[in-house]
């Protein structure tokens, strides 16, 4: 009997042990979107909004938002004599693109392209053939990798609010080159159209205050100028997943301004969605390399894992309360 009872506790210590080294399965990793742009992009306050938003609603699940975008970037490959005057020409996203995609590994990818494309030069056949070259590249190496893209128009350029492209009628340069764009739906490719949805907006609160703008040096968006962006992608977005699985966000689910209103319940968790964005933006940037100097040197992106986790459940907890 007693040794039955040994036995007994024998095969319970064992069952014990052997539970305690099974390995515990964790959380699958979220998906990973990539954010290929400029300066607009690179500043990550629409990153950040669309950071808050995807956690509000899919807590955990949201994906990890990655901006490598790169101030004064093209992807035409062109570059005004006058901007040599900061000391460099202007970087073109071509030139680090196979690195970016192959380090990041991206599920899904975000571009948007155009402000600095034309140089802020009047229209120009040879200029806009290179802007088109430029997003014929960028997309032959996303399909080669069979990503899931959405391209985005550029923002309105504000001529009243600055004296650079006097003349040019750049916004219209703009305009012409995301319809374009957007004509590329015709080929099945995804495209949301910021640019004139943003211009008619702007156009109606200019009617009503002719100092409104939404890019107080005509090209670098302001907090309602980035709020506005997120606000037309995220009620454009379809998810990039395939149609058998859950939507990442349901299409056309919410109106631009409703998406704007719980953003703007939502800004508590705005700080720490941008000390996210910009920490892994830095990171990443420093990791994959770049031409363009004068940016903020990031971590290591080993270093950044504790703090990311940590920023990522300040927003869910923030986003949860705020709801």
């Amino acid at each position: 009997m007693e040794l039955a009872r040994s036995f007994v506790l024998l095969l319970v210590v064992v069952a014990a042990a052997a539970c305690r080294a099974q390995p515990v399965a964790e959380h699958a990793a979220p998906e990973r979107w990539l954010v290929l742009g400029d300066s607009i992009a690179w500043d990550g306050r629409w990153v950040a909004h669309l950071q808050t938003w995807l956690i509000s609603r899919r807590g955990e699940d949201a994906p990890e938002l990655i901006d490598c975008a790169l101030p004064s970037e093209t992807l035409s490959g062109l570059s005004e004599p006058e901007h040599l005057q900061h000391g460099f020409a202007r970087p073109c996203v071509l030139e680090r693109l196979e690195r970016v995609l192959d380090g990041v590994r991206p599920d899904f990818v975000l571009v948007c392209y155009g402000m600095n494309d034309a140089i802020y030069q009047p229209f120009d056949e040879r200029r806009f053939a290179a802007f088109r070259s430029g997003v014929e590249a960028v997309m032959g190496e996303i399909e080669q990798r069979s990503l899931a893209c959405v391209w985005l128009t550029p923002p309105p350029f504000d001529e009243a609010r600055t004296d650079v492209a006097a003349g040019a009628r750049y916004d219209d340069v703009l305009a012409r080159y995301s319809a374009w764009l957007v004509a590329q739906r015709g080929r099945g490719w995804s495209v949301i159209d910021t640019h004139t949805a943003l211009s008619r907006r702007a156009a109606v609160e200019r009617a009503r205050d002719s100092s409104f703008t939404l890019s107080p040096d005509g090209v670098h968006l302001d907090d309602c100028g980035h709020r506005w962006f997120c606000g037309e992608l995220v009620a454009a977005l379809r998810s990039p997943r395939q149609p058998a699985q859950a939507e990442t966000i349901p299409a056309h689910a919410e109106a631009p301004a409703a998406v704007e209103l719980a953003l703007e319940r939502l800004a508590a968790a705005q700080p720490a969605a941008l000390e996210l964005v910009r920490l892994l933006r830095d990171a990443w940037l420093g990791e994959t390399g770049h031409t363009r100097p004068g940016l903020p040197v990031g971590l290591p992106l080993a270093r950044t894992r504790e703090r990311a986790l940590a920023l990522r459940g300040a927003i869910h907890s923030l986003a949860s309360e705020l709801r």
